[in-house]
């Protein structure tokens, strides 16, 4: 074979190992719920975001509180948890948002 034909025949890389693994403090669960989050050392912070946001949509308007009629459900609705980490990977500031299903 000549020199330019084995130069130009495509050869596969092998992939390089993965040299870091992850520590526990890589991951970071999110609470789930309310009650989840009573549970935690940082109940204080939490509780404070969650009001936070409930005056948040009180203050826009975002719904009113009403007499349900005879034979009607409330709307269900969920509370999404959520921490947002600095750069140093230090929580930053806790998340909440209330929202129907």
């Amino acid at each position: 074979m000549s020199k330019i034909l084995e130069w130009r025949t495509p050869r596969r890389l092998a992939a390089k190992p993965i040299q870091r693994g992850v520590s526990p403090t890589d991951i970071i669960m999110e609470p789930l719920n309310l009650a989840e989050v009573r549970r935690t050392p940082q109940w204080y912070e939490w509780e404070t975001v969650t009001w936070t946001e409930v005056r948040t949509l009180e203050a826009n308007y975002t719904y009113d509180l009403v007499l349900l009629p005879p034979r009607m459900r409330a709307l269900d609705h969920t509370v999404q948890l959520q921490r947002k980490l600095a750069a140093d990977g230090s929580i930053a500031k806790y998340k909440v948002r209330v929202c129907i299903r």
